[in-house]
């Protein structure tokens, strides 16, 4: 079976890095929602801009990580079924 590239930590360090940029927008939003001055409102809007390409390039990357799984799981099942093909022939 081949080595996963993206390991279960990385992954789970994936996850809380997405979970993070998530609630950093939405945290923008709500600044972005009693702004009072178009400067402020530009900056928040760049920022949350910024996170959009954070949690789309995250969003990737996990799923990426699903797809090596799913397929190793498939290439080790069917490995195990031709050694169990050869034992029982």
């Amino acid at each position: 079976m081949k080595s996963l590239s993206f390991s279960t930590l990385s992954a789970q360090d994936e996850k809380a890095m997405y979970d993070h940029y998530k609630a950093n927008y939405e945290a923008l939003k709500a600044e972005l929602a009693t702004a009072e001055n178009d400067a402020d409102k530009e900056r928040i809007r760049k920022d949350m801009e910024s996170l959009v390409s954070n949690i789309t390039e995250s969003g990737k990357n996990l799923l990426s990580w699903i797809e090596e799984w799913e397929n190793s799981v498939a290439d080790a099942v069917d490995a195990a079924a031709e050694r169990l093909g050869k034992f029982t022939s």
